[in-house]
């Protein structure tokens, strides 16, 4: 009888231990995805942002029917740090970069936190790639895995 109660606590034990790897990992894959979805929405608001300086005169420091001059300074944003050109943002979610602005479109890429360790400087180490075209009627997105 001992050695089937030795048993039964070792298979206990190890089924356990199964339990909580399974466990950790889905965790860490909902985390994961959590901050991904996170990045998506401020990506939506960041267009919505772009879109309102297109409408906006000069003289109420938008773009006069133009994205072009369009920085994370011009814009409403919540952002940590944004560098000294404003081109690029960083928020505890990921970091976001103007990839280019023109009179009728702006490019922005995001890039979700949750990947591998990031800078600020250098956006192109993170597994997954968001990037929006905004244009007045429309915003185009599309994502990307490295």
């Amino acid at each position: 009888m001992g050695q089937q109660q030795v048993l039964l606590i070792l298979l206990v034990t190890v089924i356990v231990g199964i339990a909580t790897i399974l466990a950790i990992n889905t965790m860490s894959n909902t985390l994961q995805q959590n901050n991904i979805d996170v990045v998506r929405v401020e990506l939506s608001v960041i267009a919505a942002q772009m879109q309102a300086y297109y409408q906006k005169p000069s003289a109420l420091g938008g773009g006069s029917k133009s994205f072009e001059g369009v920085t994370f300074n011009t814009i409403v944003f919540q952002a940590d740090t944004i560098n000294a050109s404003g081109s690029m943002a960083r928020n505890e979610n990921g970091i976001y970069s103007i990839e280019s602005a023109t009179s009728s479109e702006v490019v922005i890429i995001a890039q979700p936190a949750s990947g591998p360790a990031m800078t600020f400087e250098n956006i192109t180490n993170s597994e997954i790639t968001q990037r929006a075209t905004v244009s007045l009627s429309d915003v185009v997105m599309r994502y990307e895995i490295e």
